[in-house]
């Protein structure tokens, strides 16, 4: 009797709940629907950086082609006499004689000189020119026939090298040979450009400038445009392509200035 009650108890026993395994499909989706929400916001953060930092990228790059402009165009016009050195200038080129460096004379034979020469540069006659000055400072521009090394026929500084320069002097008496160098200045392409000689004009900063609102423009005392002979100075104005802003670089003829006694600014 025990046992079939005890037999009997076992088999009326409540089974135990059996456990849910893996997640529903209102929990996953959920779950998914997050995921989903933060990439989006990972995404949107990494492209937010990429943009600022290419932003500040192209800043960084115009800011620079704005200081080369500056420093390279200033270092070429202040020592420039405009009435002898400026060519036709328009808003997008300018046309130069680029000083380049000064010889003092050691012999002569005919049209042959050998000269100490001190410069940026060693001459080239096919790009070069001399302006041969007297002891008057009474000038004359000559094209530079030939130009070797010059021996050791005086001695030269350490910063000057020896050179033979075959020039037509004839009927000159020379104290003073200055070079110069034929080539123009370009805003094309959105840069600022060289052009040496007769050879292609090749690019001085990047792209960064808006041709629009960017040109040469010849100036007088007063500020007003004028000749490029009539010229005091020049103004470089540029306007830049990436965060657009426009300026005004104002360039003096320093030696215009102290020919006429108008102080330098």
């Amino acid at each position: 009797m025990s046992a079939a009650r005890a037999a009997g108890n076992h088999t009326g026993a409540a089974a135990p709940p059996c456990r849910r395994a893996g997640f529903s499909l209102a929990e996953t989706s959920v779950t998914l629907a997050l995921a989903s929400v933060i990439l989006a916001a990972l995404a949107g953060a990494v492209q937010t950086a990429e943009r600022l930092a290419r932003n500040q990228a192209e800043r960084v790059a115009a800011s620079e082609a704005l200081r080369v402009a500056e420093v390279v165009l200033g270092a070429e016009l202040r020592a420039l006499e405009p009435r002898e050195d400026l060519g036709a200038v328009a808003r997008d080129s300018l046309p130069l004689r680029a000083f380049r460096g000064v010889s003092l004379i050691c012999a002569r034979s005919a049209d042959t000189v050998w000269v100490r020469y001190r410069g940026s540069r060693d001459p080239e006659p096919s790009k070069d020119s001399v302006l041969v000055l007297d002891r008057d400072a009474l000038g004359r521009a000559l094209s530079l026939a030939d130009d070797a090394n010059g021996g050791v026929l005086c001695p030269a500084d350490a910063d000057e090298t020896l050179r033979r320069w075959t020039l037509p002097l004839a009927g000159l008496a020379p104290a003073l040979l200055l070079l110069f160098e034929s080539g123009s200045y370009h805003l094309a392409g959105q840069a600022l450009r060289y052009r040496r000689g007769a050879a292609g004009r090749q690019p001085l900063t990047t792209d960064a400038f808006d041709p629009l609102g960017t040109g040469f423009q010849p100036v007088g005392s007063g500020g007003e445009l004028v000749p490029p002979d009539s010229a005091v100075a020049m103004v470089v104005a540029i306007t830049r392509t990436t965060a657009p802003a426009a300026f005004r670089l104002r360039i003096p003829f320093l030696n215009r200035l102290a020919g006429e006694g108008i102080p330098a600014p």
